[in-house]
């Protein structure tokens, strides 16, 4: 975490996409998945914040996801 940016990795590439769960309550800004040129699709729900994966993956092995918060 920095300032309000909070930055997580993702080790497992997903069929659809990744749920953030510790970020039920936080109110996000702009997510983007790092590496990627595509911009990110997002939604918060009370379960957590769903971030879909882009259609290409931007590297191999981990992946980096980057959140602003309010």
């Amino acid at each position: 975490r920095k300032g309000n940016t909070i930055y997580a990795l993702a080790m497992e590439w997903p069929s659809e996409g990744w749920l953030v769960r510790s970020l039920a309550g936080e109110k996000v800004k702009n997510v983007a998945v790092l590496g990627s040129t595509v911009p990110s699709v997002w939604k918060q729900t009370p379960e957590g914040l769903h971030v879909s994966r882009p259609d290409a993956q931007p590297c191999e092995h981990a992946w980096g996801i980057k959140i602003e918060c309010e």
